[in-house]
């Protein structure tokens, strides 16, 4: 060992000693085993999102913690490697370190100077996988209402997945032959079996999902994802806002050389051309990011009825239109938009439904709740919203802060966007990329092991501290491997 790695440990064993038990648990530290088995630094970070630095300093930290553990007299502190220790340790490292079944060989050569064959590795993550789909298959989802569905795909290969947007317990991860409607049907039924019965389903446009849910005879009423459907708009108005700068440069480097006296008579040919053209892109791209803005602020809470919010609606796409005349990308992508209309604004309904339930509940009347979702049209400055606040006031008297915050948490419920399963999808993707393909097997372990970890930090603060699963059943649940009796 060099000096300088000699030095660089040393730095980090008084850090090691006051640490040292929080490491042998952190998804952290076998990043750093990552490393130190000679997987390459970029890649870790890249399929992480830790920084390079970061992984170096955790590099370093278990070298000296496995250098502590060398050295450590105190047997309180020594590590009994029984078989029952291997096999856990294999399952955290593949799910926890998202390691391959050749880093987890070399991990046990390289410390523990062991081989185990990679047919054994094998042998035990199908064990474990089998146990995982057997307590996955013992879950109750009958209290699963709200349900956000996507697919992605690897190697070709598509994964459905569904998951709770109330407690973001995932009922789906599975891979398919195929994404037809049928295939999701299918999938949806056997679900049904554990008791889910979907109120409502988010979901992008894919043909398949929509009417797979649909012929489940569930009475699931369909929600088109706001965030896509606005998406997919967005991205060809960012490609004008490029193209306008492209031409804003262009137009400087010209004018640039024409103040050095170096420019030639095509110079001012040129000027003469892209005038009018920067003049326009600025104008359209302008016009369209407002529309886009008004679109964006039409789908969500906006204050509206549903037939009002239908009726801007087609308007702001009307002048999207115009503004997008001989761009046929941008065309085909507010097209598209107005074809999804139909299932854009169930949670409209949703909302409508969920004030009349609380009115009755809270015994507040119907109209202040009506009030305050008109309210959320205008400015808090403005001379209307006051107005409204003031009727409020009058009409509820002391039980104003009480219905106010009822109202919040109305909102709250009510699911537009399927953002946590985008977020599933990406920690999928963590695995794929690992494993080029994941094995059918894999995906109940992945499921049980993302149900039964805890969150750590969360917007909503009833979840910090508890799991999918105890969110969705409302009580203490096992740890992942105590879940799967390993």
């Amino acid at each position: 060992m060099s000096n300088n790695r000699n030095c660089n440990i040393e730095n980090t064993q008084k850090e090691y000693e006051d640490t040292k038990i929080n490491y042998k648990n952190s998804e952290k530290f076998l990043v750093g085993i990552r490393a130190l088995l000679g997987e390459a630094i970029t890649e870790i970070s890249q399929k992480t999102g830790m920084s390079i630095g970061y992984i170096y300093e955790m590099k370093i930290k278990v070298q000296a913690y496995i250098e502590g553990l060398d050295g450590e007299e105190n047997e309180g502190q020594s590590i009994k490697v029984t078989w029952s220790l291997i096999r856990r340790a294999i399952v955290i490292m593949a799910l926890a370190g998202r390691s391959t079944l050749e880093g987890i060989q070399s991990f046990f050569e390289i410390i523990f100077g062991m081989h185990i064959s990679i047919g054994k590795i094998s042998g035990i993550m199908k064990e474990a996988s089998e146990r995982a789909a057997k307590f996955d298959r013992t879950i109750d989802l009958s209290k699963i209402k709200i349900g956000a569905n996507d697919e992605i795909f690897q190697g070709g290969q598509p994964i459905l997945t569904g998951i709770d947007l109330m407690t973001e317990y995932i009922y789906l991860l599975e891979g398919a032959t195929d994404r037809t409607a049928a295939t999701w049907k299918e999938e949806i039924i056997d679900k049904a079996e554990q008791g889910l019965k979907l109120e409502e389903s988010i979901s992008d446009a894919a043909i398949g999902i929509l009417k797979g849910v649909t012929d489940a005879n569930l009475n699931t009423r369909l929600q088109l994802d706001v965030w896509h459907a606005t998406h997919l708009i967005g991205q060809r108005v960012s490609i004008m806002e490029r193209q306008a700068y492209s031409l804003i440069t262009k137009e400087e480097e010209i004018k640039e050389r024409v103040r050095k006296k170096k420019a030639r008579k095509s110079d001012e040919i040129k000027l003469k051309e892209i005038e009018p053209k920067l003049t326009e892109a600025i104008e359209k791209y302008d016009i369209m990011r407002i529309l886009l803005k008004w679109l964006r602020e039409l789908i969500g809470f906006s204050g509206y009825s549903k037939e009002d919010t239908k009726v801007m609606v087609e308007y702001v796409l009307t002048e999207m239109e115009v503004n997008a005349k001989g761009n046929s990308e941008l065309q085909k992508r507010i097209n598209g938009f107005r074809g999804d209309m139909e299932f854009m604004f169930t949670y409209l309904e949703m909302l409508k439904e969920e004030i009349e339930k609380h009115s009755e509940e809270q015994g507040i009347p119907l109209e202040a709740y009506e009030l305050m979702y008109e309210q959320l049209a205008y400015g808090e400055k403005s001379v209307k919203y006051n107005e409204i606040g003031c009727k409020l006031i009058d009409l509820l008297n002391e039980d104003y802060y009480r219905a106010n915050a009822d109202f919040k948490e109305i909102l709250k419920g009510v699911k537009r966007a399927s953002s946590p399963v985008e977020n599933l999808n990406g920690r999928i993707r963590d695995y794929a990329d690992v494993k080029r393909i994941i094995p059918t097997g894999f995906f109940a372990l992945m499921k049980v092991y993302f149900n039964t970890k805890k969150f750590r930090r969360s917007r909503c603060s009833e979840r910090k501290g508890k799991s999918p699963l105890e969110l969705l059943t409302g009580k203490e649940q096992p740890g992942f491997l105590e879940a799967i009796n390993f």
